[in-house]
């Protein structure tokens, strides 16, 4: 391919901490220390599913560590943790309840970064832990420590795939199928004729190829629940040059028999 293949986010340092979830919990003992040495002693937050509630905190730092009490009272999906940037779209998660999970959140998008179910049948109104969270390279790398003992931990990968290729076969179909994605915000050109000559696509369905494309400016638009505002698009392919332009944010599918 043109152009970069990895995708290197560049973290903010910001350091903030907000609560949401639907469980009733007590955070008492919430400490914030940075890198630098620098503590901050937060007010006890008698949470009750009324999120989300933000304390104020403002801090600038790489690395720092939240220390703090969780006292469970009720509610099935836990009380979620959110420190770093918690106004932007790259921050991180500590969830606590019905799991103990650290989480990312990049580019509006949660996914898991470590952790481990716990019964319910374990977890009582009542119930209290001692946490820490371990928080690193501006969010990337999350340990979580549960009264003294290692819980969880992840680092994120800081270079990510945002242009890929993959190729699969239908057999009894006689189809090939090439999965291009390019989640970038700039068009690129993908070679393919080395993969096209390692399966032996001869010329003539590489002239006749078809290409489901789905692409928007935007990849983020849209409300969650409704209707998609993209719709794949289906379209003839040459790829008798071996080259295929892959649009901005697209996934194009391509089929060959």
């Amino acid at each position: 391919m043109d152009g970069d293949v990895l995708f290197r986010r560049e973290l903010p340092r910001t350091v903030g901490l907000s609560v949401t979830g639907g469980a009733s919990t007590d955070l008492t003992d919430i400490v914030v220390t940075t890198e630098s040495g620098e503590r901050v002693e937060l007010p006890d937050i008698a949470y009750r599913g009324n999120g989300p509630v933000v304390t104020g905190l403002a801090l600038e730092a790489d690395s720092y560590t939240v220390d703090m009490t969780v006292t469970y009272h009720e509610g099935m999906w836990g009380v979620q943790v959110h420190m770093g940037d918690v106004n932007g779209p790259d921050h991180n998660v500590a969830s606590f309840g019905r799991s103990f999970e650290l989480q990312l959140v990049r580019e509006g998008c949660g996914s898991t970064l470590a952790g481990t179910e716990v019964s319910m049948d374990m977890v009582r109104p009542g119930t209290t832990w001692h946490v820490q969270v371990k928080v690193t390279d501006r969010g990337a790398g999350m340990e979580l420590s549960v009264d003294g003992k290692p819980i969880a931990s992840g680092q994120e990968e800081l270079d990510e795939p945002r242009r890929t290729v993959a190729v699969a076969r239908d057999s009894a179909a006689g189809v090939t199928y090439l999965r291009i994605v390019n989640a970038m915000a700039e068009p690129v050109s993908v070679g393919l004729s080395q993969t096209l000559d390692a399966l032996g696509i001869p010329a003539a369905s590489r002239a006749s190829a078809m290409a489901t494309v789905l692409t928007a400016d935007n990849p983020y638009a849209g409300v969650r629940g409704e209707e998609a505002p993209t719709r794949p698009v289906e379209r003839p392919c040459d790829l008798a040059s071996g080259m295929y332009e892959a649009p901005a944010w697209s996934f194009t599918v391509i089929a060959l028999k």
